[in-house]
């Protein structure tokens, strides 16, 4: 992310908007996945392991920090580099930064597109009707590769409430990526505990399918810790404290609620 989602977005995006939001809110806002993270540590505080479930949570949230930086600070070393192998590349570029703008032809673009798309929705649902000569997790990897694109296409919308803040106050705050990790925060508690009353194996291949997919698509780590990251260097480096602890608490919480007590409840998992 610290690549493609900071030092080189601009320069992505001057060849093409779709490759940029592809790479940063596609590709890697989808391979870091938040709920299921959440879930995790949810699933710990359940059986009572507190501490190991909070320190998840910090080294977690630790971890993803440090790999942003380290995915910043190799950007700039590789960019430094390039600029002393290729001075006139790099003076050129800077006069005129138009140059290098490629020029996409959209209609085949989008046609091309859209073939690969339905393509690979077709041989999805070809393997799912023929699921019985394959295994189950080859099962689930195919209806996660069907859901998953839903979640990216509604996280990246829910993105567009970021800056409009919460009753045109706290504009600061990312509202969007914030909904994204919570509601799927919310929706992996309620397909992890509802994995204990459906056991048979087709309703194991659909929930564990939407989790890995839909939900894990919809959240994401990455963007979260790169908004952090964006408001730590800022002028006011409390915001990001305070929209870290917010998202990891109210996740945390939401989990409890739809996970945890349910479970305690009908004495699925045990303190």
């Amino acid at each position: 992310m610290g690549w493609v989602g900071i030092v080189f977005k601009e320069h992505i995006r001057s060849l093409s908007e779709p490759l940029a939001i592809g790479l940063s809110t596609g590709l890697m806002g989808s391979i870091t996945t938040y709920a299921g993270w959440n879930q995790k540590m949810a699933e710990l505080l359940a059986k009572g392991n507190v501490a190991a479930s909070i320190s998840g949570l910090l080294l977690g949230m630790s971890a993803a920090a440090t790999s942003l930086i380290a995915g910043i600070d190799s950007a700039k070393g590789l960019q430094i580099i390039f600029a002393k192998l290729f001075p006139k590349m790099n003076k050129s570029g800077q006069e005129n930064p138009k140059q290098f703008q490629v020029k996409v032809q959209h209609g085949i673009a989008r046609l091309t597109a859209t073939l690969v798309i339905a393509t690979c929705t077709c041989g999805a649902a070809l393997f799912l009707l023929i699921g019985g000569h394959s295994s189950l997790d080859l099962r689930i990897l195919w209806l996660a590769a069907l859901v998953g694109p839903p979640g990216v296409w509604l996280r990246w919308h829910l993105a567009r409430f970021n800056g409009r803040g919460i009753f045109r106050k706290f504009k600061w705050l990312p509202v969007g990526t914030l909904l994204a990790n919570l509601l799927g925060a919310s929706l992996n508690a309620i397909l992890a505990f509802l994995e204990f009353v459906m056991t048979n194996d087709n309703a194991a291949m659909v929930l564990a399918g939407l989790q890995l997919g839909f939900v894990g698509c919809l959240s994401t780590v990455s963007t979260f810790v790169a908004e952090v990251y964006t408001m730590h260097v800022g002028r006011n480096k409390s915001r990001s404290y305070t929209y870290t602890f917010l998202t990891l608490i109210l996740g945390l919480i939401l989990s409890i609620f739809l996970y945890s007590i349910p479970s305690w409840k009908l004495q699925y998992v045990k303190w």
